[in-house]
């Protein structure tokens, strides 16, 4: 059996670390993968936040969520350097 890709191994980090009703952040949004794997893991009471300077990205990712039901993603067509400008202390802990 190969081993697991980079890609897999993100994955089980994320699946480790990320709880319901906590925050996340995917800083490239891409086709969706991602971020609905990150949705999925914090659950209707979390939030995830998107980013993707590619409106085409947004496009995608807004479609994919919206094919399985998700609705807890906040998504922004900016740079992730905006990460920056985020409130910490309205979003308490980002994981």
């Amino acid at each position: 059996m190969p081993p697991p890709s980079l890609t897999q191994r993100a994955h089980a980090v994320i699946l480790e670390v990320l709880r319901p009703g906590d925050w996340a952040i995917d800083a490239t949004a891409g086709n969706g993968n991602d971020t609905l794997l990150l949705a999925n893991t914090v659950g209707p009471t979390g939030r995830v936040l998107a980013y993707d300077t590619q409106e085409a990205a947004i496009e995608r990712t807004r479609e994919r969520l919206a094919s399985t039901g998700v609705g807890h993603v906040e998504l922004r067509r900016e740079c992730h350097s905006e990460l920056a400008q985020l409130n910490t202390a309205e979003i308490g802990t980002v994981r």
